[in-house]
């Protein structure tokens, strides 16, 4: 998922964590349902493989979670922050 994101690309995944806990089923990826799920992989390979607006939009929107979530800047600031208070 955080690969994906890093290079805007949209992903469809299995309803299990990480995937559930981060990501936004049709906001930031696609996300298959435990039921029937064979078809909603075929379903929405096909949705994206078709649809070069909503590629665009989930690949712009985890790239906006994994910056936001995952990015080692902001993590090590923080970090140094929580660090500085004890001292």
């Amino acid at each position: 998922m955080m690969e994906a994101g890093e290079k805007k690309k949209p992903i469809v995944a299995n309803r299990v964590k990480p995937y559930t806990r981060f990501g936004e089923h049709e906001k930031n990826c696609l996300i298959v349902p435990h039921n029937k799920e064979h078809k909603f992989w075929i379903k929405y390979v096909n949705e994206l493989k078709n649809n070069k607006d909503l590629r665009l939009n989930l690949g712009e929107n985890l790239y906006e979670m994994v910056y936001n979530n995952f990015n080692l800047d902001k993590t090590t600031t923080l970090r140094n922050q929580i660090y500085q208070n004890y001292l």
